[in-house]
């Protein structure tokens, strides 16, 4: 793989060729190239600034996808104990990139926001699940009065 560096001063553009030791944040864009152009498999992002803009655009996507996927849950109902399920494994997912890959690439500052919002993310799932395990509850008890009212009318 050969690793070029672009770099824009003024009305000057330079690309050169670079060496592979420099740090930085590695991503993979999700772009659709014409076939006339140079096809671009993995960007590193050196600069602080640039790199914590899109650490924290990935993260605020993750967010508001998991956010809608809580709030549906909040109101499907009884039908819905496999995706909490699933939106456990993802809040674990985002609190374990948070730890590894957003605690060393963003400000502190952010940091602890990002870590609050994902804490009421948690918050508001296991809200979600109390709701339907109240629900399934009510359903339970008033199938059970059915069946007894049922069963009481049968016998005379």
């Amino acid at each position: 793989m050969i690793s070029y560096q672009v770099e824009r001063k003024a009305m000057k553009q330079k690309i050169f060729k670079k060496p592979k030791e420099f740090q930085g944040y590695l991503m993979k864009p999700k772009l659709k190239t014409r076939k006339d152009l140079v096809e671009v498999s993995q960007i590193m992002i050196v600069h602080k600034d640039l790199k914590e803009k899109v650490l924290l655009g990935q993260f605020h996507v993750a967010f508001r996808k998991l956010l809608k996927m809580i709030m549906n849950l909040s109101e499907e109902g009884t039908e819905s104990s496999g995706k909490i399920e699933l939106a456990f494994n993802e809040i674990t997912k985002m609190k374990q990139i948070l730890k590894e890959k957003y605690k060393q690439n963003v400000r502190i500052e952010e940091y602890h926001s990002l870590v609050k919002k994902v804490k009421f993310l948690d918050k508001e799932l296991k809200e979600a699940m109390i709701k339907q395990a109240n629900l399934m509850e009510l359903l339970y008890q008033k199938q059970m009065e059915q069946e007894y009212q049922e069963e009481r009318g049968r016998g005379r």
